[in-house]
């Protein structure tokens, strides 16, 4: 008998029979990916600009505390934080693989999902840095698996479920837009009884006021980011056409037409690049220069009327008021941009063929660009050609979904994956820039969506009443 034999009536006996080999392949499959993650190329080095905020608590009031106290608790203890994050990391993608297999009872689910799931080296790259996004990846696997695999209700798995989602928030505060869709699902769809009900709220709030603590006990207040993005928004904007700098208080008057001067000559650039998806990338470029760099570029004596400008929050509101479908036409770019990768890389020779001096605050795009291993230009396509197809894939199984709440009524696990995964990627095209590595919490997401609906039109499964059941969870 030969070994991938042996393998196929291993696999199929392991699917089968919910018995020790459904252990022993969840061990064996979590052994395997954790060694294609630890050996795969890593895209970044272990510390990126914004990882020295994680290393300690006290490093910055910006960010959440969960993490950088993770990592003062294993540097204490001597384990490698990294070693951690492939290790959680492979289980949940285990977990999220096996889940689907065990539900569908299907080889090729198998094998497919572990494929998409497990070849992305960008998405395994983040669990070789120091940054959240590896356990906040692997918080969101273990609640999906554990929904897909949920049979059989009870207290214990609603309080992990709670503590999961806490995690999720508190890891990434950005989380709780997935956080939401799926405990509502878990509450209305699953009709929870309410002791339940306490038990996910109860676990999931404990989590948030735990992490409270843990921040305050290190810093008095909280800061956020969020005015710099913001402010970064209002700068961009104000080169589009129709935009009036007289619509703010007056002591800001002076600043913002300097500001939209120079925004102008940025946007008329974009404006004239025929390439939609270079376009799209450099978009979101120039909005980070627009973030970090304004107060060098327009060479302004008065640093606290700039710093009072950026951190009053009503200068968002006056623009946006005023300038919503601009608004709204900037945060469709970010939200096209975040499955493109790195089309300035690609199509760096069009964009050098226009001159460096003709490109506006050159210098200050590059500072802007992110510190990563580039791969080959042929990789690049490739991957582009990849994200672009999911694009497309997703887009058209969204809108089928959301015809089915509207007209049917209909939710199930598909819609909520679909919910979910748009639900994020609006918020963070409205919030943020674009770029592919805010697609990737939700990457499995989306890959399982896919998955669920091209199983459910051509009949791939074995039993395929197995897979009509898991489309009426």
């Amino acid at each position: 008998m030969s070994f991938f034999l042996i393998l196929k009536n291993f696999l199929i006996n392991s699917i089968q029979l919910q018995n020790n080999r459904s252990y022993t392949l969840f061990l064996i499959t979590s052994f395997v990916i954790f060694i294609l993650i630890k050996f795969s190329p890593s895209m970044f080095p272990l510390m990126l600009p914004d990882s020295q905020d994680y290393l300690s608590i006290n490093n910055s009031n910006t960010r959440t505390s969960i993490y950088p106290g993770l990592n003062q608790l294993l540097n204490y203890l001597k384990i490698d934080i990294v070693e951690l994050q492939v290790l959680v990391l492979s289980i949940s993608l285990s977990s999220i693989i096996l889940s689907l297999t065990y539900r569908t009872k299907s080889l090729t689910v198998f094998f497919i999902s572990s494929i998409f799931l497990c070849s992305n080296y960008y998405y395994t790259s983040f669990s070789k840095t120091i940054l959240t996004e590896s356990f906040f990846f692997s918080f969101i696997n273990f609640v999906i698996a554990i929904i897909i695999g949920l049979k059989k209700q009870t207290n214990l798995i609603f309080l992990i479920l709670g503590i999961l989602n806490g995690l999720i928030i508190t890891i990434k505060p950005i989380g709780i837009i997935i956080v939401i869709p799926v405990i509502l699902y878990l509450i209305f769809k699953n009709k929870v009884c309410l002791f339940r009900q306490f038990l996910l709220l109860g676990s999931c709030l404990t989590m948030i006021l735990l992490e409270s603590f843990l921040f305050h006990s290190y810093h008095e207040k909280r800061s956020s980011i969020l005015p710099e993005a913001m402010s970064g928004k209002i700068y961009m904007i104000s080169g589009y056409h129709g935009f009036d700098y007289k619509i703010f208080p007056e002591k800001f008057r002076e600043l913002i037409k300097e500001i939209e001067k120079k925004s102008e000559n940025v946007n008329e650039f974009l404006q004239s690049i025929d390439n939609p998806l270079l376009k799209i990338d450099l978009t979101a470029d120039y909005e980070v220069v627009f973030q970090t760099q304004t107060f060098n570029i327009i060479k302004t004596q008065d640093s606290a009327l700039f710093q009072e400008f950026k951190d009053d929050k009503d200068n968002f509101y006056i623009c946006l008021k005023n300038n919503i479908l601009n608004y709204i036409s900037l945060s469709f770019s970010h939200y096209l941009g975040q499955w493109l990768t790195g089309p300035k890389f690609i199509f760096w020779d069009d964009l050098t063929k226009i001159g460096k001096h003709k490109i506006p605050y050159y210098e200050n795009l590059i500072l802007s660009s992110s510190d990563f291993d580039r791969p080959s230009k042929i990789t690049l396509y490739i991957s582009l050609i990849f994200f672009l197809s999911l694009f497309i894939t997703f887009t058209l199984i969204s809108f089928i979904s959301i015809f089915e709440i509207f007209k049917k009524r209909k939710f199930d696990l598909v819609t909520l994956l679909v919910v979910t995964a748009q639900l994020y990627l609006i918020a963070t095209s409205l919030v943020n820039i674009s770029t592919i590595r805010y697609l990737m919490p939700i990457y499995p997401l989306i890959i399982l969506t896919i998955i669920f609906f091209i199983f459910d039109k051509i009949d791939l499964t074995p039993k395929r009443n197995n897979f009509r059941n898991l489309k009426e969870d």
